[in-house]
């Protein structure tokens, strides 16, 4: 690969939580200087950074932003957008980043190295605050530059394994003397600024304060908040359930801890709609700061290191899940519990006695996990309830029906406002019709882009046009690979001289050299054991390839129907970026009356749908009216209309017919429906 010739220069910039006000304001700045220093063209300003952040958007011209996202998730908006701009523009030369801990903090930074040098092989120069990447040479890779990057990029990851060990560890401390760990203080409790000398300030709701010495503690302030939590707390103890609960405060007109509140749900802003739900009373009956007790540590959710009432540790395997992490419920006995400050609001004997009761009844299902398979809802989240303006996200459901004295088990998309709050309609289409006409309109919208013969030959160009293997994958394995036998053979020097020196002092700083050199080398001996494991094979023609895609995409319905290949629908689901709108109409059947689908629009990219996700509670003004506040996906935007007979096209409603036939009814619902 050549250098490329000096043209214009692209900046990505990153920060991990908004509470780093001003970090990609220096990000910028620094840019704008350094590329005046480089006198190379860079179209970006304080204004430009203003409007990106403003509307949420992850790159405008030549600024790329990911914003309050971790370094250690690979795929984010604008990294993504950045690396593809840089490699796709022959115009850019340069890419600006403030420091590489801003591109990523890998768990393997083989993976981030690996990033940089196939920017630098393709002619970019890559400018750092303390560094500068140049391009290569014929495509050689840089020996000392590939050393340089591994370790500033293994630095960036062990960075948030010894963060994430220091804040649980402070949040220990923090629990064990009775302290607020974070967040937003229980319903009806308010947050205090506690001083040294037990002074206390009020702090009102969002409002964060760092002053040394001070802490912040929950207190019972709303007396009418605290009645309506004894009373859930009595219901339960004379056995009411947790939905029979829910529903007699909402018809009692009594505010949830959530009422007024705005929540962003895949991006989209919309408010809560402020009535109690049955996972809402759970949580509050089982909260035991009502008795004055306070505990911290009832769920573990970290990526990196989890808490226990003696310090931090390593995640183990079962709360591993592939790439992701499991969030699990700790017993009791590993949970932080301290007395509070302020007298119980309730009846310590009561509340044990209700939690012995509740534990007693589900104990059957203790340990049995909620979660269901996400290839039996793939389209999950990604229905939309347009009748009426509703605009409400539609929810996987099971309903069990029996046919010949045999249970069988038919996945439904429910409107998601009916089953929390049994407002509107209630609205359900057949999950499996549904899908298999979505996988049809998608296989015959990408015919419609040409001859099979002219899109054999584009994807061909496409596939020959990708890089075969990573050269640079080889060059690190050997030079790794050399770094352990040097290594391993300086231990066994140190080793020699730390059993034969007599000199307290020598043997100590031996000794410690000796661990130094052991770690080195367990980092090394890990990267190589990543690297032989991702080692690619030879792979197969660009025609093989391209055959093989379109055979899958001939039986693209029917892959739907293999297990194997359901796992992966829903990830290709969502990077297509698929939405289907729904408008659903009442109709006679016999003498019932039953809700049936009167048309549809399906979605795909950046296609819009006539009604904005959530409805009337959308309040994301950043959000063009009939946005979906879909996700960027793939460069087509293509929004396909669906009616059922009578109401269109015959042979869109012939499609649609299916999904829902005359014999299905959708009023019925099962006790037992779960979102």
């Amino acid at each position: 690969m050549t250098v490329r010739a000096k043209g214009r220069a692209i900046f990505y910039g990153r920060r991990s939580s908004d509470q780093q006000e001003n970090s990609l304001e220096s990000q910028v700045n620094w840019a704008i200087q350094a590329a005046a220093n480089e006198n190379i063209s860079l179209a970006i300003s304080r204004d430009l950074l203003d409007r990106v952040k403003a509307s949420s958007q992850s790159h405008d011209g030549d600024l790329y932003l990911d914003d309050a996202i971790s370094g250690s998730i690979n795929q984010r908006a604008g990294l993504t957008a950045c690396l593809q701009k840089a490699l796709a523009d022959r115009s850019v030369s340069h890419i600006f980043v403030h420091k590489r801990d801003r591109l990523a903090r890998p768990d393997n930074p083989s993976e981030a190295a690996s990033q940089e040098f196939k920017l630098s092989q393709a002619g970019i120069t890559i400018v750092f605050s303390d560094a500068r990447v140049e391009p290569t040479k014929d495509g050689q890779a840089d020996i000392a530059q590939i050393i340089t990057a591994t370790i500033e990029y293994h630095r960036s990851g062990q960075f948030l394994q010894d963060l994430s060990k220091r804040i649980l560890d402070v949040q220990k401390i923090l629990a064990k003397q009775g302290f607020s760990t974070g967040g937003r203080a229980p319903y009806g409790f308010g947050r205090f600024l506690k001083s040294p000398n037990g002074e206390l300030t009020s702090l009102p709701e969002g409002r964060r304060v760092k002053q040394t010495g001070h802490h912040v503690v929950h207190l019972p302030v709303d007396s009418e908040k605290i009645a309506v939590w004894i009373s859930m707390l009595e219901m339960r103890e004379q056995g009411l359930g947790l939905k029979r609960i829910s529903n007699q405060l909402n018809q009692l007109g009594i505010p949830s801890p959530d009422a007024g509140r705005v929540r962003t749900d895949k991006g989209v802003r919309h408010r809560v709609s402020g009535t109690w739900n049955p996972n809402t009373v759970k949580e509050l009956c089982q909260n035991p700061i009502i008795v004055g007790l306070l505990q911290h540590g009832t769920r573990s959710e970290g990526k990196h290191r989890r808490c226990t009432p003696d310090g931090s540790r390593p995640l183990n395997d079962e709360e591993r899940n592939g790439d992701r992490v499991v969030t699990v419920i700790n017993p009791v006995e590993e949970r932080i519990r301290v007395e509070a400050a302020f007298a119980p609001q309730f009846s310590p004997e009561r509340f044990e006695a209700i939690q012995n009761k509740v534990n007693v009844r589900s104990q059957s299902q203790r340990g049995v996990r909620r979660a269901s398979d996400p290839s039996k809802y793939p389209l999950s989240t990604r229905v939309i309830d347009l009748t009426d303006g509703c605009g409400s996200i539609m929810y996987g459901v099971t309903h069990r029906t029996t046919k010949a004295r045999k249970p069988i088990d038919t996945p439904y998309y429910t409107c998601g406002r009916y089953m929390k709050l049994q407002q509107c309609s209630h609205n359900r289409v057949d999950g499996e019709r549904l899908l298999e006409l979505v996988l049809r309109s998608i296989k015959h919208m990408v015919r419609r882009t040409g001859t099979r013969s002219e899109l054999t030959q584009r994807l061909i160009d496409i596939a020959s046009r990708k890089s075969p293997a990573d050269p640079h994958q080889d060059q690190l394995r050997t030079l790794l690979a050399n770094q352990a036998t040097n290594l391993e053979r300086e231990r066994i020097e140190i080793g020699r001289k730390l059993s034969v020196e007599s000199d307290p002092i020598l043997s100590d700083i031996f000794r410690s050299e000796f661990t130094s050199k052991g770690q080195q080398l367990e980092t090394i001996q890990a990267e190589l054991c990543s690297l032989a494991q991702k080692k690619n094979t030879t792979s197969d023609s660009p025609e093989t390839q391209v055959q093989s895609a379109l055979e899958l995409l001939d039986k693209l319905e029917r892959l739907a129907t293999v297990p194997e290949a359901r796992t992966r629908l829903l990830e290709v689901l969502n990077q297509l970026g698929i939405w289907v709108g729904l408008d659903f109409r009442e109709v006679k059947w016999g003498k019932r009356s039953v809700r049936k689908v009167r048309s549809g629009i399906i979605s795909i990219g950046r296609g819009t749908l006539p009604i904005n996700t959530h409805g009337r509670d959308n309040c994301d003004p950043n959000q063009p009216e009939g946005d979906c506040g879909c996700s960027a996906g793939p460069k087509i935007a293509t929004t396909d209309r669906i009616e059922t007979p009578g109401d269109g096209d015959a042979k869109s409603g012939e499609n649609m017919a299916q999904v829902t036939r005359e014999g299905d009814s959708l009023t019925m619902v099962n006790r037992g429906d779960r979102i």
